[in-house]
C-alpha cells in the first residue's frame, strides 16, 4: 500500500508499537488517542472536500468562462469598423421602432381612457344640471322653503361628487400620456435614449468598440473624400494642359 505521503493525505504515519509497548496502559491509551485524532482529521478533510470545490476544476471552469466571454469581444475586434457601425445602427433602429410603436399604442389607449372619463363626467354633470330643484314662488313659497332647501343641499352634494368623479385618475393618466409622448417627439426622444441603453446592455462588446469604429469610419470617409478631390484636381489640370484645337487650313482657289 502506498504511504500517506505518496497519496497526499497530509496524515502522519502511525508509529509501530512493540507487543511490550502495547501492553503498557499509558502507551496503549496514547495510540488509541492518536488513532481517534487521525479518524477525526480524515473526516474533517472529507467534509472540506465536499464543501469546497476542487481548486483545479474551479480554475478550469473560470478559465472556460473567461474564454466564453472573450469570444464575442475577439469576433468584434475582427469585424470591419464599417460593418460594426452598420450592425449597431441597424439594431438600434429596430429597438427604436419597437419603443416608438409601443408608445403609439399606449398613447392611443391612454388618450381613449382620458376622453372616456372626461366625456362621462361632462354628460353626468349636464344631466344633473337639468335636475336642479326649482325655487318655490308664490303664496305657498314659505311652506315649501324647507323642502326646497333640503333638495337643494342634496343636489349640490351630488353635483360636487360628479365634478370630482375620477379627477385624480384622469390627472394620473394625463401625466402618463405626457411621459408616453416623450417617446414620440420628432427627434426620437426617449425612444432613441432607451434603444441606446438597451443595446449597450444587449451588446456590451459592440458598445465597447463603437466609438473607435465610428472614428475609423469617419477617417476612411475623409480619406476617400480627399482622394476624390485630388483626382478631380488632377483631371482639371490635364484639361488645362491640353492644346486648343487649331484652325482649319483654307482652301485655295
Amino acid at each position: 500500500m502506498r504511504s500517506h505521503a505518496e497519496r497526499g493525505t497530509g496524515l502522519a504515519p502511525e508509529v509501530k508499537q512493540l507487543p511490550s509497548q502495547w501492553r503498557d496502559e499509558q502507551q496503549r491509551a496514547e495510540v488509541i488517542d492518536f488513532r481517534t485524532a487521525r479518524i477525526e482529521q480524515q473526516q474533517t478533510a472529507a467534509n472540506l472536500a465536499r464543501e469546497i470545490p476542487d481548486a483545479g476544476a474551479e480554475i478550469v471552469s473560470l478559465s472556460a468562462e473567461r474564454e466564453q466571454r472573450a469570444k464575442p469581444a475577439r469576433q468584434v475586434e475582427a469585424m470591419p469598423a464599417a460593418d460594426l457601425v452598420k450592425a449597431w445602427d441597424s439594431r438600434k433602429g429596430e429597438l427604436y421602432m419597437g419603443y416608438r410603436q409601443r408608445a403609439e399604442r399606449l398613447e392611443f389607449r391612454v388618450d381613449q381612457q382620458i376622453q372616456a372619463i372626461s366625456t362621462k363626467r361632462r354628460n353626468d354633470e349636464a344631466n344633473h344640471a337639468k335636475k336642479r330643484p326649482v325655487e318655490p314662488t308664490g303664496l305657498l313659497a314659505a311652506f315649501k322653503r324647507s323642502s326646497y332647501e333640503k333638495l337643494m343641499s342634496e343636489w349640490r352634494a351630488t353635483a360636487k361628487r360628479l365634478k370630482a368623479w375620477k379627477v385624480e385618475r384622469e390627472n394620473d393618466l394625463r401625466k402618463r400620456l405626457e411621459r408616453v409622448r416623450c417617446y414620440l417627439t420628432p427627434g426620437g426622444g426617449f425612444s432613441v435614449r432607451d434603444a441606446e441603453r438597451t443595446l449597450q446592455k444587449e451588446r456590451p462588446e459592440w458598445a465597447a468598440r463603437l466609438p473607435q469604429a465610428r472614428d475609423e469610419v469617419q477617417r476612411e470617409k475623409e480619406a476617400k473624400k480627399q482622394e476624390l478631390l485630388a483626382q478631380k484636381r488632377e483631371r482639371q489640370a490635364l484639361q488645362k494642359g491640353k492644346p486648343g484645337l487649331g484652325k482649319g487650313k483654307g482652301h485655295g482657289l
